[in-house]
């Protein structure tokens, strides 16, 4: 029986009520939720303090007044400067859990609202939780739970309203226009599901499965009764289908129905070997030294270099002079104990592609240098041993160091606000738990762990993405480590994730392609991300 009272009860912390089996919050700092399968884990719930921005400006809001009657709890904020504004928050509770934002405007002229921002807020324990979101107009969610994807997941379904984006501070709105004596309403249904992919295989949606195409291959709709609107691409039907063509780059699709309008990026993006080709005619035609040789910007883009194999047909080229002057200087280079993946990756395939011994000893000794599992030791560490193999040197020192180092990590705890970090040096250390299979005894459940874990930080194949988008070339790192986990071997991911491993580290490798386009029309991205994202898209592929 629920110690919680289904109506709610009011403490000194807030308004308590029971939600399913777990325990909601209302105050009027921000709502949060707790779950008796996971007591020590607090679910942040929206409905801090709002943002109102009207004329480009930041309004101040302020609770006037609070209070509860039966099944619901009201909250009404004032906003500075505009006293006939009033946004009334009414949190509702019963077998599921709804909240109502609902502007009303007094006044007797028109009044636009630029932007309504309110929760869920990153607070308290949030370093250890992980937020997703889907922001299309008519149509939205988002999600908390456990950063470690065991849920249980609080997700919260939009039934009433649009929403134009989320970000850190929560879900906001575009411009809102009120009439004298008008309203805006907005409404979300929060409940429990089991597992982020429970939850969305449960949701209804009008959207595509898929956003994100190679070239040339079309995007279906399938059966919306929706108005299509979408400029700069092909729009047609194929039966009850329809199909959405563009050209490479980002779009913007509308659907218009009675409902409201949703509104989505559909993306189509050029393969990792078109991208491979034309960053190696930048660089080759880029800067050089005094004696003509390409200067290459770094260990990254040596290594996308080296995956050309047709620029290296010839020994004499300069291709093939450039990548021999970088791996000169690194061969005189200590690694250290926090060796460079993409370092370590170069100079095996020179290894492998000129025989030199000297590259192959020089990879082999910065993998036993490491002393911490680092983003592509274990990537790496895969072409090391294939280096070491055909050199005639054993592999198992490799394997049970790196081995080593994934039983017992050290080095730095991630930032625990930073999704990004976090989700990196779970990668880290699931490449060397992947590379090392005697370990495996030793490592036990933690394997299924960390590759849900990763799973859940990328978004387990739902549609949307996190408050902060995540830069190409960390999406494209999590994209080669996905690969390397064998379906057979992810522990059944699909219980937590939409997607399983190879399906899901292809959509992430696409969303990591489509933000490379992200620049301007006509730009291109610099080095310092062109680079590391096409390294790691690179060494996420089998070495040849």
């Amino acid at each position: 029986m629920p110690t919680t009272p289904l109506i709610p009860e009011r403490g000194p912390d807030g308004w308590r009520f029971s939600l399913g089996d777990g325990e909601a919050l209302v105050a009027a700092d921000g709502c949060a939720a707790t779950h008796p399968d996971r007591p020590d884990h607090r679910y942040d719930a929206g409905g801090g303090t709002p943002r109102l921005v009207v004329d480009g400006v930041e309004r101040t809001c302020r609770l006037e007044r609070h209070g509860a009657d039966l099944d619901e709890v009201d909250l009404t904020w004032v906003v500075d400067g505009l006293p006939a504004l009033r946004l009334l928050v009414r949190h509702s509770v019963g077998g599921t859990w709804l909240q109502r934002y609902t502007l009303d405007h007094a006044g007797p002229e028109p009044l636009v609202v630029d932007r309504l921002t309110v929760g869920p807020e990153p607070r308290g324990d949030s370093g250890s939780a992980a937020v997703w979101a889907l922001a299309a107009g008519a149509e939205a969610f988002w999600l908390t739970q456990p950063a470690d994807g065991a849920g249980p997941v609080l997700a919260a379904v939009l039934q009433h309203g649009e929403v134009d984006g989320f970000g850190p501070q929560g879900w906001r709105t575009g411009p809102v226009r009120l009439e004298p004596g008008g309203r805006f309403v907005l409404q979300w249904q929060l409940d429990w599901s089991a597992s982020a992919g429970v939850f969305e295989r449960r949701r209804a949606s009008v959207l595509p499965a898929r956003t994100i195409f190679p070239e040339h291959e079309p995007c279906e709709i399938a059966g919306t009764d929706a108005a299509v609107v979408a400029a700069d691409v092909a729009v047609g039907t194929e039966g009850e289908v329809t199909v959405l063509q563009g050209d490479r780059g980002t779009h913007r699709v509308e659907l218009r129905a009675a409902r409201g309008t949703v509104r989505f990026a559909v993306s189509w993006v050029r393969p990792v070997g078109d991208w491979v080709r034309a960053a190696g005619e930048r660089w080759l035609t880029g800067d050089r030294t005094p004696s003509g040789v390409v200067r290459l910007p770094g260990a990254a883009a040596a290594l996308v270099l080296q995956a050309d194999h047709g620029r290296l047909a010839d020994p004499d080229g300069p291709a093939a002079e450039a990548l021999q002057r970088l791996t000169a200087r690194l061969l005189d280079r200590d690694p250290g104990p926090e060796p460079d993946a993409f370092e370590l990756a170069l100079l095996a395939g020179e290894a492998l592609r000129t025989g030199d011994p000297d590259c192959a000893t020089a990879a082999r000794a910065g993998v036993l240098a490491a002393e911490r599992p680092v983003p592509g030791l274990g990537l790496a560490t895969t072409r090391v041993g294939l280096a070491a193999l055909a050199a005639g040197r054993p592999i198992g020192d490799l394997v049970d160091h790196v081995g080593r180092l994934a039983v017992d990590p050290t080095g730095p705890s991630p930032d625990p606000s930073d999704a990004t970090e976090r989700a990196g040096v779970v990668a880290a250390r699931l490449e060397l738990v992947l590379i090392s299979r005697r370990q495996a005894a030793r490592v036990g459940d933690d394997l299924i762990g960390l590759v849900r874990e990763l799973g859940t930080a990328v978004g387990g194949g739902l549609p949307g993405g996190p408050p902060v988008p995540w830069p190409a070339d960390r999406l494209a790192h999590v994209a080669a480590v996905l690969g390397m986990v064998p379906e057979a071997g992810a522990g059944g991911l699909t219980r937590w994730c939409l997607l399983g491993p190879q399906a899901l580290a292809d959509q992430v490798r696409r969303r990591a392609l489509a933000a490379l386009d992200a620049p301007p029309a006509g730009a291109e991205p610099p080095d310092a991300v062109l680079a590391p994202t096409l390294a790691w898209l690179v060494l996420g592929q089998p070495p040849v």
